[in-house]
Formats: structure tokens, C-alpha cells, sequence
């Protein structure tokens, strides 16, 4: 059994640290929690806390140092401890950790997660907390000390009691209901979505274009001769009708009819050159952007992109530069021709009649100012439908891939009830972007239009008092037609332009994310073959918080078969990938032969490595080119050789078109083991020095494993192979084998000597054992069940009867086996997979506990007639089990009087203990919580 997660100490303390290095961390430390809560700094304050050895944590100096400051300096009982202690601590670590000086930015999470304080207060209690909660709690003391000062933060923690309650010390001092105050913290939350408006998307569109210099001078050539022809029509209307018309002047006439026509002639032959240019400038704009989307997925910060959204980034992708696309080719051209002929026909409207033309100018300013609020509201909710498509394009994704267990399982309703509900806040979100989007448009074209109704008015008042001529009031209307059409288009436009400009904000936050560790500029040269691969105090964390690898040393000379073994989360995944240099340490240092892996440069290290993944996705392309991905240059008789060293020739050349054959998408045409050994075939055709095996064989029957591990038995040898595996049957033969719990390297050595040790390795050996993998001949599983602690003194013929009663069963992920508050109905060995144990808490949240594997016991009360189950258990992954049920077990029991009562005190001693410790966790007795 292993535990669900461990706060420990924060990894802020390494080996390399002296005395006065911790002490004078601990002083800032506590420096920074005074000026937070208002306090005087006592100088001896932290020597009196590390000298208090009978106080909490005693591995931990910085909780030691924030509990007695919160028991000792502010009297706050031990239920504020949680929420308001681990929450305060790890924002005062996040300050510290600082080297610039600065102060950090506040803790950020989402809105959704700013509720259930009182569930969050009794989790934080527990003596495991999970670092997701601490995250929040440290969100919501920024919040109480921003809104409430340190004076009522303190009494917040001392209304909280022993019991931690939350709504107590809510209505305590803030005078209103726990659920009250959750929404005042959620509303003090900004949201991630952007506050900007068109212009953003313009100045863009802007600097973009200036990359094509040619085709931008020829769309600025084409707009200037429509601009031109656009402000002198009105003038030359003018002329007409004051000289030509009013005169009968024929010369005049037909002068201004001329250049009327060469004006109309000139216009339209450089507006098919506009629409030319606008139609490879758009694309070429748009292209540049794919490329730079498509290089930062390649480049990104492995971390960032594991923890990146897979539908959000096809999104952006297809919906997201969709509309950008449309904004740029549509609506950015036009609104800056309409913009410029705006503009132009306000000037000329200056030559022909001041008055007018200051009245025009004025009602436009009005028009076009009313919907500048609207446009930023409009922004946000083509911000909002985007997340939403992502959402739905997620859930239509999944329900294609997974049909055939959706078909099994009768899941189709659930499923319907799934998608109904995303698309009906897609539908919501959808009228929002609409209709705030056209209402953008909409006031735009109102104020227009009462700026032509005034226009005309004063118009028509001072051609009557005969202060205009009728050649100034035909060109006003020209002009004001020109304006209208100038203004509608772009009141129609600026819906396309701000979906552009959700688009974008989208497109922009993935471009924003971190890239990997940059090349150097010099790479350091490692010549010859790879001596030794070393790490010297690793540490590393994905989130910044919660170390996923701890201070781990140990060097391998090589050539050596390592295998790297522990508990799920022990880091052993995180060996790997900080091995092929994907994550950079935190601190510490990984080398080949003495030599950094950051200073050997990506494309000497990718020679020397190659890696065969646990879950094997093929490209979708041939045979051929999914092998030859190991080494492009390779040709096709090094291909088939490689082929041929992982045993997949003859089946490739069995295939409807041989190597030339089509995987399918994901490779889906072809089985499991076949993809697993095109894997290996791709990893034999770069003939690295380092093979990376990451549980190559979890997800393979048990035929099929033990061919693949024949096969890589063969290829390893003379290599220097890191390979994670829960098998421990193949850690048999290895050179080493490194044994990794909570982010330490627990263990190194061989088999036999790991075994000797008792320790971690042996445990999960005997393990092992007592589970089996695939098919055990009934004499080892026998033998394998005599290590069971409970069985370990039964005789070997009670230990085959109870063999004989129990049936294998297989079940997938989700079952749940026991029931909290209710006996079992059958006793459990778990063989295979994984199984999640929880417990409901006071205020009805399901907390895990722990994570039970092979070798784990479930449903001892089915032995125990008086006893109930104390925690549910429910599979994490697909399991194979042993059982048997409560009749069948109770008949055998009363067959073997001697041994029964021993298994049953055994079984009875081991739910009373387990009782005890979750009874603690539900926090039956807190004040003994840490």
C-alpha cells in the first residue's frame, strides 16, 4: 500500500545547505511572516523554535518555525493550523524563494477552485495533504490579509476553534455565511480571459504585414488610388454642377465626365489589384503564424506542454486561426480602406463647407466612441466560445476513441448527457459572442446613420437660406453616402474583427508559454563512447511546489542494464525524461562522462539515445517510414535489418502491402505487439549507446511479453539500457537496479542484494510474488501465497483449499469493490493493476487515502462477521484479482478450527489498525492532527 501524497517538507532545505545557510533562510522566513501579520521581529524567535526538539515536525525546520509562530505569537488553536498555516507558509516560501528581491505575484487559481473552504480546512488537517489544497489555501490567506488586514486574519484563525470551522470564523468576522464568503473570493478573482480590444488585433495584422514589403507597398499603392478617387468624385460632382450644369458650360461637362470615367477606370483596375495583394498577403500573414505555432509545440517547455490541453492546441489551430484568418483577409483591408476614405471625405468636407463639415465630424466621433465598451465585452465572449469549442471538439474526440467501450458498457445516455450539456453552454456562450459581436456592429451603424439625418437637415436649412450652393449640397450627399457605406462596412466588420481578436488572444497565450532550455552556442563535444551517466543532487519539480525528484546521486558506468523500480509516483519516469535531457533539473546536475547533458546540445545527445515508450502511437504513414523515423537518412536495406533485429520482418512482409503498408491513425491497423516491436525496430535503426525502455511491455499480454522480452534481450546486449518496469521478474538479470519511493532513490544494488536487505525492494518483491504476472502454474502461485503475512504460518494444504475456492476475475477501471459502512461480500488479492482506497469525510467529500497494488489485500471484513468496511476501494486501472466470497470463506474457516482463528486475529488485528488510522483522518480527534 502506498499513501496518496505527502506534504513533507517542501524540498527547501538541500544536503549542500550548512547550519547558518538554514538558519538565515529561516530568518527571512520568519522576517517575511512578521511584516505580513504585523508583527515585531524577535531575534530569538527562530533559535527558541529549532531548540524546541519536543515540538511538531521535527524534520521540518519551516514548519517548526510558522507552527510556534502561530501557537506561541498569536494563540491561534490547532484548527486554523491547516488552512491558515500550511496556506500562509507556502506563500511566504513562494516570497523567499525569490532571489531578485521582488515580491511574487499573488497565488493564482481558478474561479471554480475557490469553494468547499470548509472541506479544504478539514483535508489540510490530515497528516497527508495533497499540494493542489495547500495551493489553494495559500490563495485564500493572500485573499483574507488583502481584504481583511492581519488584525482580522488572526481572528479569523481564532474563531476557526479546534474544529477548524470555516463558517464560524466567516460569520465571526467577515458577518456573513461561508458560501458568502466564497463568493466574495471568487469574485476578487480575475478571470484569464483578455481585456483587449480591435486595436490589439490590428496592430498585429500590422506588424505582420511588414515582414512582405513588396506586397504591402502594392496594397498601400491600391488603397491610395481609391482613396483618391473615393474624396475627389464629391469634388468634381461640385464643379459639375456649379460650372458645367448651372452654366451649361459643354467644355465643363465634359471635362468633369472625363474624369469621372479615368477616375472610375483607374479605381477599378488597382481595386483588382487590392483584392490580388489582400489575398496572398492574408495567407502568407497567417502561414508565418501557423509556423510559429507549429515550432513552439516542437520547441515548448516539456513540462508546459504535458500539462497543455490537446484539444485546446488543435483548437487553436482550426477554430482559433479561422477566425483570426477571417479578420485578417475580411475585415483588417477593408477597415483600413473604409478607415482611410473616412478619414478623406472628412477633409474634403472641410474644402466644401466648414459648417457641414464640423457637424459631420462630430456626429462620427459620437458614433464611433458609443460602442468602445461594448467592443471589449464583445472580446470577451469570443474569448469564452472558444474555450468552449475546445471543450466540445474534447468530448466528440473522446467518444470516437473510446466507442468500444462506450458500446460495452450501455455508456451511450451517459454520454448523451455529457455532450448535452457542453453544447448547451456552447450554445450559451455562442449567443453571447453573437449577439454582443452584432450589437458592437449595430450601435456603430445607428450612430451613422443619425449623422447623416443631421448632416442633411443642416444641409437643406442653409441651401434655403442660401448660404451653400446646390453643387456643395450634391457633394455632401456624395460624401455622405460614401461615409454611410465607409461606416456600415466597417460596422459590419467589427463583429469578424473582434472574434479575430479572441482568436488570436488564444493563439497568442500558447505562443507565450516557456520554451525549453535553449541550445548552447558552444556544445561540449563527448568523444567516444558514453563512460558513465551520472546525477549529482537532482532535484525537480513539475509545479515549483512538490518535488518529484529529491537531491538523487548516483552514477552508472556503463555499458549496464539498469532497471528503475518503485511505487507509481516514485519519480522513476522522471529519471528517464531528465536523462534525454526533455526536463531541466531543478537543481543538481545530470552528466555523461563528467559533462552536463544542457552542454552536450540536442543533436549530439539524440545520437547517443533512442526510446522505445510504453504507449506506442505510430505515425500515420507507412511501415517503412514509421521505422525509418529512427534515422532518416537511412536507406531501406538498414531499415529491413533493423526490422529483422526486432523479429518483425516476416510480419511486416506478411502485410496487404509490406513495409509500404499503412498503420492507420495511431498505428490502429496494426496489434498492440506489433507496434511495440516497430517501436524497437525504430530505436535498433539509430544504434544508440543509451536505450531508453519505458514499461515497454505494461500494456502487452502475456504471449506477446515474454516474445518482446526475448527480443530485447537480444538487442540490449553491449548497450547501456534504462528501463522502468513494475515486473520485477525481469529485474532478475539486471546489472543494477535502482529503487525509487517519494521522489528518493531508496535503494540501488543488484537482485540479491536488494532482496537481502529487506527493504523497499524486497517488499515490492514478495509483492510480486504473491501477485504473479500472466498465466502461474499452481505450485509457484501456492508458494506465492504462503508469503501473504496472514498465510505465512498456515499450513500448505489450508492455503490449497483456499486456493481451490478462489476464482480469478478481471474487471476494469472504476469498479468498485468495497463499500464504506457495509461488510464485504468477498475477499480480494489483487494480482494485477491498481485500486484507489478513500474515505468520506465529516462534510461528505470522497478523500483518496491510498493507492493499493499487486499484493494488497481488499475486503478482510468478509472473514470478520462483526466487522464493516472502513474505506471504499474502487479500481484506478484494469485489475485481475482472487477471490473469494463471504459464504465460501466463512464454510473454510469452519472446515479448519486450528487455523482459523489465527487468520482471523491476523485479519481482525490489521482492520483495527487500518480502522485507527482513518478514523484520524476523518478527523474524529483534531486536535491531534498536525
Amino acid at each position: 500500500m502506498k499513501a496518496s501524497m505527502h506534504m513533507g517538507h517542501f524540498g527547501w532545505f538541500h544536503r549542500h545547505h550548512t547550519e547558518d545557510d538554514k538558519r538565515r533562510i529561516l530568518g527571512r522566513l520568519y522576517r517575511a511572516a512578521c511584516e505580513r501579520l504585523a508583527l515585531t521581529p524577535d531575534d530569538r524567535f527562530v533559535d527558541e523554535a529549532l531548540a524546541d526538539e519536543g515540538g511538531p515536525h521535527p524534520q521540518d525546520p519551516a514548519r517548526r518555525v510558522i507552527h510556534r509562530l502561530f501557537t506561541y505569537k498569536l494563540a491561534l488553536p490547532s484548527g486554523a493550523w491547516g488552512l491558515l498555516g500550511l496556506g500562509l507558509m507556502h506563500s511566504l516560501l513562494l516570497e523567499i524563494n525569490r532571489e531578485d528581491g521582488r515580491k511574487p505575484d499573488l497565488v493564482k487559481i481558478a474561479k471554480k477552485e475557490a469553494h468547499d473552504l470548509e472541506g479544504l480546512s478539514a483535508r489540510l488537517l490530515l497528516p497527508e495533504v495533497a499540494p493542489d489544497d495547500v495551493r489553494r489555501a495559500a490563495a485564500f490567506v493572500e485573499f483574507l490579509l488583502k481584504t481583511r488586514g492581519p488584525r482580522r486574519f488572526v481572528k479569523f484563525g481564532r474563531a476557526m476553534g479546534r474544529g477548524g470551522s470555516v463558517d464560524a470564523a466567516s460569520r465571526a468576522v467577515a458577518k456573513v455565511s461561508v458560501g458568502a464568503l466564497e463568493l466574495v473570493w471568487q469574485d476578487g478573482i480575475k478571470t484569464a480571459s483578455p481585456e483587449r480590444g480591435p486595436r490589439y488585433l490590428l496592430r498585429w495584422a500590422v506588424g505582420a504585414a511588414a515582414k512582405h514589403k513588396t506586397l504591402l507597398l502594392l496594397f498601400l499603392i491600391a488603397n491610395a488610388v481609391q482613396l483618391a478617387y473615393a474624396v475627389k468624385v464629391p469634388v468634381w460632382l461640385q464643379s459639375l454642377f456649379d460650372h458645367g450644369i448651372k452654366h451649361g458650360e459643354i467644355d465643363a461637362i465634359r471635362t468633369y465626365i472625363g474624369y469621372l470615367f479615368w477616375g472610375f477606370l483607374a479605381s477599378s483596375i488597382f481595386g483588382v489589384l487590392l483584392d490580388y495583394t489582400i489575398a496572398k498577403l492574408g495567407p502568407l500573414i497567417m502561414n508565418d503564424m501557423r509556423a510559429r505555432m507549429f515550432h513552439k509545440i516542437n520547441h515548448m517547455d516539456a513540462r508546459d506542454l504535458e500539462t497543455s490541453s490537446t484539444d485546446e492546441i488543435v483548437a487553436d489551430f482550426s477554430n482559433d486561426l479561422l477566425v483570426a484568418e477571417k479578420a485578417v483577409i475580411w475585415a483588417i483591408p477593408g477597415l483600413f480602406s473604409k478607415g482611410l476614405i473616412l478619414v478623406g471625405s472628412v477633409a474634403v468636407a472641410f474644402s466644401l463647407d466648414v459648417q457641414l463639415a464640423i457637424a459631420t465630424l462630430v456626429t462620427l466621433i459620437i458614433a464611433f466612441w458609443l460602442p468602445r465598451g461594448f467592443s471589449r465585452r464583445a472580446v470577451r465572449r469570443n474569448y469564452e466560445r472558444g474555450s468552449q469549442d475546445a471543450k466540445a471538439a474534447h468530448v466528440v474526440k473522446e467518444n470516437v476513441l473510446m466507442q468500444r467501450v462506450i458500446r460495452v458498457f450501455g455508456l451511450r445516455d451517459l454520454q448523451a448527457q455529457i455532450f448535452t450539456k457542453v453544447t448547451r453552454d456552447l450554445y450559451l456562450s455562442s449567443y453571447r459572442q453573437y449577439f454582443s459581436s452584432n450589437l458592437v456592429g449595430r450601435m456603430t451603424n445607428f450612430g451613422v446613420s443619425a449623422a447623416q439625418l443631421i448632416v442633411i437637415g443642416l444641409g437643406a436649412f442653409l441651401s434655403v437660406e442660401g448660404l451653400v450652393s446646390s453643387g456643395t449640397i450634391v457633394a455632401f450627399i456624395t460624401l455622405l453616402l460614401t461615409i454611410g457605406g465607409a461606416a456600415g462596412f466597417i460596422g459590419a466588420q467589427l463583429p469578424i474583427l473582434i472574434q479575430g481578436v479572441g482568436g488570436l488572444e488564444r493563439v497568442e497565450a500558447m505562443l507565450a508559454k516557456p520554451d525549453a532550455v535553449l541550445e548552447p552556442e558552444t556544445p561540449e563535444k563527448l568523444d567516444g563512447e558514453v563512460e558513465s551517466v551520472r546525477f549529482e543532487n537532482v532535484s525537480f519539480s513539475y509545479d515549483g511546489n512538490v518535488s518529484a525528484l529529491d537531491e538523487v546521486s548516483f552514477t552508472i558506468d556503463c555499458p549496464k542494464h539498469v532497471m528503475i523500480v518503485g511505487p507509481s509516483g516514485s519519480g522513476k519516469s522522471t529519471v528517464l525524461r531528465l536523462i534525454e535531457n526533455q526536463f531541466s533539473p531543478s537543481s543538481g546536475h545530470v552528466r555523461l562522462n563528467g559533462i552536463d547533458t544542457r552542454l552536450l546540445g540536442e543533436s549530439q545527445l539524440r545520437k547517443l539515445m533512442a526510446l522505445v515508450p510504453q504507449d506506442t502511437m505510430l505515425f500515420q504513414t507507412s511501415v517503412r517510414e514509421n521505422i525509418r523515423m529512427g534515422r532518416l537518412d537511412a536507406t531501406d536495406s538498414e531499415i529491413e535489418a533493423a526490422a529483422r533485429q526486432a523479429d518483425i520482418h516476416d510480419i511486416i512482409m506478411s502485410l496487404s502491402d509490406g513495409y509500404d503498408t499503412d498503420v492507420g491513425e495511431a498505428g490502429n491497423k496494426l496489434s498492440g505487439g506489433q507496434r511495440q516491436r516497430i517501436a524497437i525496430a525504430r530505436a535498433m535503426l539509430r544504434d544508440p549507446q543509451i536505450l531508453l525502455l519505458d514499461e515497454v511491455m505494461s500494456a502487452l499480454d502475456p504471449t506477446s511479453r515474454a516474445a518482446i522480452g526475448e527480443t530485447l534481450e537480444k538487442v540490449t546486449r553491449g548497450r547501456t539500457v534504462f528501463s522502468i518496469t513494475h515486473d520485477l521478474t525481469t529485474c532478475v538479470k539486471a546489472d543494477l537496479i535502482c529503487v525509487f519511493q517519494k521522489g528518493h532513490l531508496a535503494e540501488i544494488g543488484t537482485h540479491e542484494e536488494l532482496v537481502g536487505r529487506n527493504g523497499v525492494y524486497a517488499d515490492l518483491w514478495q509483492r510480486s510474488m504473491i501477485a504473479g504476472e500472466g498465466a502461474v502454474p499452481r505450485d509457484k502461485l501456492l508458494e506465492r501465497m504462503r508469503q501473504w503475512p496472514v498465510l505465512k504460518d498456515a499450513p500448505i494444504e489450508f492455503i490449497d483449499s483456499l486456493l481451490s475456492k478462489m476464482i480469478v476475475e478481471s474487471v476494469g477501471s472504476g469498479t468498485v469493490l468495497t463499500t464504506e459502512g457495509k461488510p464485504a461480500d468477498r475477499m480480494i488479492i489483487i494480482t494485477q493493476g491498481e485500486a484507489q482506497q478513500s474515505i468520506h469525510l465529516p462534510d461528505g467529500t470522497l478523500h483518496p487515502v491510498a493507492v493499493l497494488e499487486a499484493g494488497d489485500t481488499v475486503g478482510q471484513t468478509a472473514a470478520l462477521a462483526e466487522k464493516v468496511e472502513f474505506a471504499q476501494v474502487a479500481t484506478l486501472k484494469p485489475c485481475r484479482l482472487l477471490t473469494i466470497d463471504r459464504k465460501a470463506l466463512g464454510e473454510m474457516l469452519q472446515e479448519w478450527p486450528g487455523v482459523a482463528p489465527r487468520i482471523a486475529d491476523a485479519l481482525r488485528e490489521q482492520h483495527h489498525a487500518m480502522s485507527e488510522q482513518l478514523a484520524l483522518q476523518k478527523l474524529r480527534e483534531p486536535e491531534a492532527a498536525p
